[in-house]
């Protein structure tokens, strides 16, 4: 089941046996034992490419729901030895990985020196909280406007952010106070896509202030600091961004707006791992929920 997943999600037999560190002959022979065990093909291949069969898809969420099942029994039995093994894999978005994802994780390898933490991005609540619904992760880290309810996920609050803006000295506003949407005219600005709260701020900006440009759209959101650095552009983030803005000796001053980017852990009500309940029960522990409801959408 380990290897028919590590295909299916790589789409190349190439690259999930690298991932497994096992001969691709290997993998292809226990892919075609499986297949004959089940009596229908689980892939196709078209040219160079591996696509799913149907029965494919359709053992792909019962897969990852026995092997989740079989985690928990590894870890169960190993915590007769030691709490402290086992592996728990994680989803983030950026802003929720620097913070509270940095303390959360830095706390939890420091617990559990033995465990081994995955961590992968997404870029929408909706997408985090699909990846756990899957089984692809245990849990997830998610930032938005306001934090979505799920009917079949718990969401745990846990810190808010402000916007801020950030540029280079000779780049921002006179003074050091609060800056304002009029004080934006005329500034070049590097943004997150559509639908993040810092990308909806500055469009709303533009309806008023059409003389406010923006120069780059960009998903990685490790290049804004150092572009604006280059002189690129100045930029609006969650004021998570703020400590290593300063280091980088950029201005940092706090946006004179009510928007925030609240952030949560999101996990299922039940059957987690060892690890994973001990994760959200530091999540829980150190939850500063911001104000407002926690219904609704929207992506940090």
């Amino acid at each position: 089941m380990r290897y028919f997943l590590a295909v299916a999600e790589r789409g190349s037999f190439t690259r999930a046996a690298d991932d497994l560190r096992i001969a691709q002959p290997s993998l292809s022979q226990a892919i075609s034992r499986l297949e004959r065990q089940l009596g229908v093909p689980l892939f196709h291949r078209v040219g160079r490419r591996i696509v799913l069969s149907d029965a494919g898809r359709d053992l792909l969420e019962p897969c990852r729901t026995a092997l989740r099942a079989v985690g928990v029994a590894q870890d169960a039995a190993r915590s007769v030895a030691t709490a402290r093994l086992g592996r728990l894999s994680i989803a983030a978005m950026p802003a929720a990985a620097i913070s509270p994802g940095v303390d959360l994780m830095s706390r939890f390898t420091r617990d559990h020196p033995g465990a081994e933490l995955t961590v992968v991005a997404g870029w929408t609540d909706e997408e985090i909280a699909d990846l756990v619904r899957q089984g692809r992760v245990e849990v997830g880290l998610v930032a938005s406007a306001v934090l979505r309810r799920e009917q079949d996920l718990a969401v745990i609050p846990t810190v808010a952010h402000r916007l801020v803006f950030i540029a280079r000295p000779q780049d921002a506003p006179p003074g050091d106070g609060e800056v304002s949407a009029g004080d934006l005219r005329g500034c070049r600005l590097i943004t997150s896509r559509r639908g993040t709260v810092m990308r909806r701020y500055v469009d709303d900006v533009l309806v008023d202030h059409p003389d406010v440009a923006i120069v780059c759209e960009i998903d990685h959101r490790a290049a804004i600091l150092p572009l604006v650095r280059a002189g690129a552009g100045a930029t609006i983030l969650p004021a998570a961004y703020a400590q290593d803005a300063t280091a980088l000796g950029l201005v940092v001053r706090t946006l004179q707006v009510a928007a925030v980017v609240r952030t949560a852990v999101v996990c299922r009500r039940d059957d987690l791992t060892p690890l994973a309940a001990a994760f959200v029960r530091l999540a829980a522990g150190e939850g500063q929920p911001g104000p407002g409801p926690t219904d609704g959408s929207g992506a940090g």
